[in-house]
């Protein structure tokens, strides 16, 4: 009996320790098992990182390509700007000049002259004392002591006008206009600016010498925009050369002419419509930039020139003189 006891415990036994290492075996293929999961997981997460990483640095290089050749585009001048030049140079003789600055408010300008309808007054604007077109159409002309011809082969014109603020009322319009003798016009420039759009635009036309033929051409907002500045006085000069013209807007060149009729005579045409329709600052000089960039050198008619200047206005214009501060 007792042997066939310990014949089944030891049977029991057995079984026992079987199923324990069933039980071990299951337990350690599962480990395994999570083992190599969690291998295989890391492995993937590093090699995911990886190509993430490197994914990353493709999109930034990418990126810092793209922005590069923006870059290059921006820096590349497009057909407007290719043409924009700042090469004014002020004739040196003063002929006329006016800031308007003595003049009484309300009074009409004692240095102009008025032709046909409506009426013009001394104005201010910003602190500056301007020319204003009051009322109807009308011309006006600087009081010179030759009123038939008084526009020398080389000069220059400039005069500074009123641009609204972005979004006021009403519009500016503002012409140039160049004669033969009294009323034989051979060239104009006209600009308009309207600031509720807002938009400036302008034309030019002017009679080749000696022909019937003319030129012409328009510059729009799209063109000039960049160097309006709205709500503020802006400058406007013409430098004229013989035969060749160059018109610039806050030093920046949008007209340039090599060949028109040159003119003996200047006005200035607006109308009272609106407010701000005038001008200020205006400078005529003799002399302007030679052509095609060629410096005068001769000394003694720099030094006629200079003493005209002081023989007739008491004063003249130098240009590019440098020299270090305090010293003469």
């Amino acid at each position: 009996m007792k042997r066939l006891i310990a014949i089944i415990a030891a049977l029991a036994f057995i079984c026992g320790t079987a199923d324990a290492q069933g039980i071990l075996g299951k337990i350690g293929e599962k480990a395994r098992n999570a083992a190599e999961s969690k291998i295989e997981q890391g492995v993937g997460n590093v090699l995911g990182k990886k190509q993430n990483k490197e994914k990353d640095e493709q999109n930034q290089e990418e990126e810092q390509a793209g922005q590069d050749e923006a870059e290059a585009q921006d820096d590349t001048p497009d057909a407007v700007s290719q043409n924009q030049k700042s090469d004014f140079v002020r004739g040196s003789v003063i002929l006329f000049q006016d800031d308007f600055k003595n003049e009484q408010v309300g009074e009409f300008p004692s240095k102009w002259d008025i032709q046909n309808e409506g009426n013009a007054e001394t104005a201010v604007v910003n602190g500056q004392k301007y020319l204003l077109f009051t009322t109807g159409y009308n011309f006006v002309e600087p009081l010179m002591e030759n009123m038939k011809s008084y526009l020398p082969d080389v000069f220059t014109l400039e005069w500074d006008a009123f641009c609204s603020k972005e979004g006021d009322f009403g519009q500016s319009d503002l012409e140039v206009i160049f004669d033969m003798g009294k009323d034989d016009r051979v060239g104009l420039i006209s600009v308009t600016f309207r600031p509720d759009a807002p938009d400036y635009y302008g034309q030019y036309h002017f009679k080749k010498p000696g022909m019937d033929d003319d030129v012409s051409g328009f510059f729009d907002w799209d063109q000039i925009k960049p160097y309006i500045k709205m709500g503020q006085w802006n400058h406007f000069a013409v430098s004229f050369n013989k035969r060749a013209l160059k018109f610039y807007i806050n030093d920046n060149r949008v007209v340039n002419l090599p060949n028109v009729q040159a003119p003996e005579r200047f006005k200035f045409w607006s109308n009272g419509d609106y407010k701000y329709h005038g001008f200020t600052n205006v400078l005529l000089c003799a002399g302007a930039k030679e052509l095609y960039g060629r410096e005068t050198t001769n000394l003694s008619e720099a030094a006629q020139a200079v003493e005209k200047a002081i023989a007739e206005t008491g004063k003249f214009v130098t240009n590019n003189i440098l020299f270090d501060t305090g010293k003469a």
